[in-house]
């Protein structure tokens, strides 16, 4: 797309599926989880937590899924400071297509990893 509107509205999106893909692979069950910073939180809050959590396995492909999901939550963080600014609609088509990209490598080496 040409539409700005349409690049800003990639985070959010892609944040609505992880979500759904998360309490899928790995439902809330209520318990509270440590953060890193001491607090705690429901795990139903904390999806790309239990995604994290998910993913961490030991072998090499699934180390790297992890690692794809830690660059796009920080992506998508990025994002969220740009808009606590107040600087609305101003993700560039590249940051868009970026994350957008990474959302589908995530999304393809869950899916690899449901179908064993």
């Amino acid at each position: 797309s040409n539409n700005q509107a349409n690049w800003s509205n990639a985070d959010s999106g892609c944040r609505r599926i992880l979500m759904q893909i998360a309490d899928k692979v790995s439902p809330p069950t209520g318990k509270k989880i440590k953060l890193d910073d001491g607090r705690e939180k429901p795990d139903n809050e904390l999806y790309r937590q239990r995604l994290r959590n998910w993913l961490k396995v030991s072998k090499a492909e699934d180390a790297i899924a992890h690692d794809t999901s830690e660059y796009l939550f920080e992506l998508l963080d990025s994002v969220d400071r740009l808009n606590a600014k107040g600087d609305k609609n101003i993700i560039e088509k590249s940051t868009a297509e970026k994350i957008l990209i990474y959302t589908y490598l995530l999304l393809f080496d869950i899916l690899k990893r449901v179908k064993k």
